[in-house]
């Protein structure tokens, strides 16, 4: 099927597209009149999404807000053991670093050391 400029496709529906923007309805160019532009780009990222993903955008604007909660409190979660994970991944690393650091030091320091052991007195 070809395309023609009143027509688009889209997961294998025909949706007619305005010419104008005087072809909206009323409530839709007020609702577009008080968006801030970062918003109208989140509603163009929300048209571009494939089947699966609006489909699950739909089913969690359809939950209640204490299963609403329960997920963000999940996502908090999810965030706050990957920041544990990478401070812990950097406490081992500065621990070994640190320990290696202090071998190779000392080693330094006692082959000084042994230069006055081993000078004739």
């Amino acid at each position: 099927m070809a395309e023609t400029d009143d027509v688009r496709r889209r997961d294998d529906n025909e949706v007619p597209v305005p010419r104008a923007l005087d072809q909206l309805p009323e409530y839709t160019k007020m609702f577009l009149a008080q968006c801030r532009p970062e918003e109208i780009e989140t509603l163009k990222g929300i048209s571009r999404l494939d089947k699966e993903a609006s489909e699950a955008l739909f089913r969690l604007a359809k939950l209640d807000t204490e299963k609403l909660d329960l997920l963000l409190k999940g996502l908090n979660y999810v965030k706050a053991f990957g920041t544990v994970g990478t401070l812990g991944k950097w406490l081992v690393i500065s621990v070994v670093t640190t320990f290696l650091g202090s071998m190779l030091l000392w080693e330094q320091i006692s082959k000084f050391l042994s230069i006055f052991k081993d000078a004739p007195k």
